[in-house]
């Protein structure tokens, strides 16, 4: 059984964003800030869903009231082997309840694809626990299982200064286009560095002219610091 393995409390924080570019978290999804740790740049959330298969309804009360809590133990026996799997669940990783989503307002959508929250007392790494029910629920017994509500916006870049030379976005597929808004005679150099001072990606682009565009899409979640031509210093956060 999989021991829950938590960083402290003070290395989970909230993800940031700009006044341009906020942060839509509505379920306080929090992001591990340690990079000491073993789940830097993880998720942790305390609200999972889950949708399970259609008619598959493991739970006595059927159906749910929409706003009450329900434990493992209100699952039917008859589901012995569902009933044990998130029995084993708490163990693991702590007590939590289900509840009835409101994706489903009418009870007989419900009852025929039954869609729960899972809410735990405490944040979980969601890469475990999705990892735990992916590996232990029957591949035909539910559609989909992830954190409740994950932050909207994926990267966030911002000058550590204000500058007048560059202006750089991100594009929905991940990809970094900055454009110089002063030419000058050396071409833009830009070096991406994780918070241990690791040289993790460099562009050497000669071109002043065009805006170039550099494919941060494989950096991991985690802090980073982009550094343009030795000069100008830009925070990255990939989450």
């Amino acid at each position: 059984m999989e021991a829950q393995d938590n960083p402290p409390d003070s290395c989970l924080k909230h993800p940031f964003g700009t006044l341009e570019y906020p942060v839509f978290n509505p379920d306080s999804v929090k992001i591990d800030s340690c990079p000491l740790s073993n789940t830097y740049g993880k998720m942790y959330a305390t609200k999972y869903i889950l949708q399970f298969n259609k008619w598959v309804y493991i739970f006595k009360t059927k159906p749910f009231l929409m706003d009450s809590l329900y434990s493992w133990n209100d699952i039917d026996s008859n589901f012995y082997e569902m009933k044990s799997i998130f029995r084993d669940l708490e163990f693991a990783f702590g007590k939590y309840y289900f509840k009835r989503d409101p994706i489903w307002l009418d009870d007989s959508s419900f009852i025929e694809v039954p869609t729960v929250q899972l809410i735990f007392d405490k944040y979980i790494c969601g890469e475990k626990i999705i990892n735990y029910i992916l590996s232990h629920l029957p591949a035909n017994s539910f559609i989909f299982f992830d954190i409740n509500q994950k932050p909207v916006l994926i990267s966030v870049i911002e000058p550590e200064k204000p500058n007048k030379e560059y202006t750089i976005t991100i594009t929905d597929n991940d990809k970094l286009n900055i454009k110089r808004k002063v030419i000058e005679v050396q071409g833009i150099n830009v070096f991406i560095y994780d918070l241990m001072g690791n040289l993790i990606a460099k562009h050497i682009e000669k071109n002043d002219y065009e805006t170039i565009q550099i494919d941060i899409s494989n950096l991991l979640n985690g802090f980073y610091f982009l550094i343009i031509n030795n000069r100008y210093v830009y925070k990255l956060m990939r989450y």
